[in-house]
């Protein structure tokens, strides 16, 4: 049983992963540059920056948001009106993508929302938090964990994670932020992945983004 369970929130958490870092890979004869430097210098502030109030958070003058709301799941979530937005397969209810910068860029950014029913395995956050990190290492390779800590989604207890790797089907390295929640036998994951030369800049919009998640 036990395996099975461990199975289960691997496949979960592979899933959600995969929606932010391979549904939105444009295919357009090149890969992002893999020579780029991580961000493995990123304060603490920044990566705090995501879970922050509203008001604290400090966004490009010309970001205008709009609202999702996908009255089945009972999820809410604000999102920068020029990002494109996608239904998710299972366990994925949305993935929400950013426009192309320019001509040269081939990777939209991505935050992805996750929901799933794992009120049979009765997992605690701390429990479903160690099955996931541990998910991570066999699914991820040149697996890199730069950040792990807790947070709140919601008002609700969380854990958050900073990392870098290859997802699996793909030949370049992603940078990615995911914060998670258990609540009432649910699990909430929002993932955001990006390429390392962008990633620091779409962390105030994507701070904006988890701030404003209800369920």
């Amino acid at each position: 049983m036990g395996k099975k369970i461990a199975l289960a929130v691997g496949v979960l958490v592979l899933l959600g992963l995969l929606a932010g870092g391979v549904y939105f890979y444009m295919a357009v004869g090149q890969s992002p540059d893999d020579s780029a430097n991580f961000s493995d210098t990123m304060s603490d502030d920044e990566l705090d920056s995501l879970m922050v109030n509203d008001e604290n958070i400090a966004l490009p003058e010309d970001v205008t948001f709009e609202t999702y709301t996908n009255e089945e799941e009972g999820i809410t979530i604000e999102y920068p009106s020029d990002w494109t937005v996608s239904p998710g397969a299972s366990p994925t209810v949305v993935v929400l993508a950013s426009p192309l910068q320019n001509s040269n860029d081939s990777y939209q950014e991505t935050v992805s929302i996750a929901a799933q029913d794992i009120s049979a395995s009765e997992l605690s956050l701390e429990e479903f938090s160690t099955q996931a990190t541990n998910a991570l290492s066999q699914y991820m390779e040149n697996l890199q964990i730069t950040k792990q800590g807790d947070a709140q989604l919601d008002g609700e207890p969380a854990k958050v994670v900073h990392f870098s790797g290859t997802y699996p089907a793909t030949d370049y390295l992603s940078e990615t932020y995911q914060i998670y929640t258990v609540y009432d036998g649910y699990v909430y994951i929002i993932t955001y992945t990006g390429v390392p030369d962008d990633f620091e800049a779409f962390m105030p919009t994507v701070g904006k983004m988890v701030s404003s998640f209800t369920f």
